[in-house]
């Protein structure tokens, strides 16, 4: 049974909806516990030594320093801040933005060719600054009297068109170097966990072996590990539902800029932002009453558990320590609180990836009243 207690890669990346290509996935199965917990088969030696080879004289051979209950709970200190910043979640989030700016950027590209393959006829029979003139000419042509020719106004729609391309091309390509850095970054810290997961396991099985090891770590690794999948598909729940809060409240108006619509648009107003109040009131309601509520539940038994692990390995070192040196390790107890790292943590600085209402500042006071809680759904 493995050691680690993280959640599979499999489910980690259903968590965010996206699809990797053959490299990237690779990389991230190297995080998986199956992954990282095997370990090459050794063949037994026909000149293997007798078993009844007492165990003083296998710690002769590789004594086990007092320094690795430190590297161990180094070890595990560094995995705990990792994890804790959601490292792996983060990296897939940003990658599926980065694949989505990437696609935007190329239809923009596209849609830029276009724009000026339809435009090359027109603009070779001006000189660059020829160009803006006639632009600048036909505006206000048809400020004036609002009279163009049907070739005329296609051309100034082109033009249009085409600066508008050019700037979202601009900006797209910006946010692409970004989340770029970003992602390499994120990169690197998977990297340093996925290595820090197979240190720590290839420590643990030099120190714990087999016959040296209890039920009760076993126990709880595997606790654990049930507890994190089920954190895990919670997460995946909240993080639904906050996709659909952001989506109701960015499309909720969509239906407002049809022309048709326009001529009663205080009822379409009207009936809009009560919708609109009522949607938000019931997501959050969910969000917030029933998933995060177990979500919480689920983070402290998880921390909880963790600890008993922890705390349980940290014994079977110490007692490994004593068959082996004949010496007894006292520890100060606050060099090992791991608990004292979640302080530089908050749930509140990691979770507002999967809050979709904290990027819309709503206006809180809209709790008060249901009606005010419609109206800054309409505000939004």
């Amino acid at each position: 049974m493995s050691r680690r207690s993280d959640p599979s890669v499999e489910n980690a990346k259903k968590h965010v909806g996206v699809s990797l290509d053959h490299d990237q996935s690779r990389f991230l199965e190297r995080l998986s516990p199956r992954a990282l917990m095997t370990q090459p088969e050794t063949k037994e030696l026909d000149s293997a030594e007798p078993d009844d080879k007492s165990p003083r004289a296998d710690a002769e051979e590789s004594p086990i320093a007092v320094e690795c209950l430190h590297a161990y709970v180094q070890h595990e200190r560094r995995i705990h801040q990792l994890e804790r910043r959601r490292t792996l979640q983060c990296y897939q989030i940003k990658l599926d933005q980065l694949r989505q700016l990437e696609v935007a950027a190329t239809n923009l590209e596209n849609e830029r060719q276009r724009l000026a393959q339809k435009m090359a006829a027109v603009n070779s029979l001006f000189n660059d600054g020829e160009a803006v003139t006639v632009r600048n000419e036909l505006l206000r042509q048809k400020e004036g009297d609002g009279a163009l020719h049907p070739d005329q106004e296609e051309y100034l729609d082109d033009v249009n068109r085409m600066e508008v391309c050019n700037n979202e091309l601009k900006a797209t390509e910006k946010q692409i170097e970004v989340i770029r850095k970003e992602v390499q970054e994120l990169s690197n810290d998977c990297e340093e966990l996925a290595q820090l997961y197979q240190d720590r396991d290839n420590l643990l099985d030099t120190i714990i072996s087999k016959t040296s090891g209890s039920e009760l770590e076993c126990q709880l690794a595997l606790d654990l590990e049930k507890l994190n999948i089920c954190k895990q598909q919670v997460d995946l729940t909240h993080f639904k539902w906050s996709q659909a809060l952001l989506m109701a409240v960015t499309y909720i108006f969509t239906d407002m800029k049809a022309p048709e619509r326009r001529e009663h648009a205080f009822n379409c107003y009207n009936s809009a932002y009560r919708r609109a109040g009522a949607l938000k009131q019931w997501l959050e309601m969910v969000i917030n009453n029933i998933i995060y509520h177990d979500l919480g539940i689920l983070e402290e038994r998880c921390r909880e558990k963790s600890a008993l692990l922890r705390k349980e390995r940290i014994r079977l070192i110490k007692d490994s320590i004593k068959s082996t040196t004949g010496k007894e390790i006292k520890l100060d107890g606050v060099d090992y609180n791991m608990d004292a790292d979640t302080d530089t943590f908050q749930d509140d600085d990691t979770a507002q990836l999967f809050y979709a209402e904290r990027a819309l500042k709503l206006n809180r006071d809209s709790r008060r009243r249901p009606d005010n809680a419609a109206n800054a759904g309409a505000n939004v």
